[in-house]
């Protein structure tokens, strides 16, 4: 299994969030 602590969570959400607002 994958887990993610809420910071990585966080910073992947923020860059799939910037992505697409290309």
């Amino acid at each position: 299994d994958f887990y993610m602590t809420t910071d990585e969570a966080k910073a992947y959400g923020l860059i799939d969030y910037i992505l697409q607002k290309r």
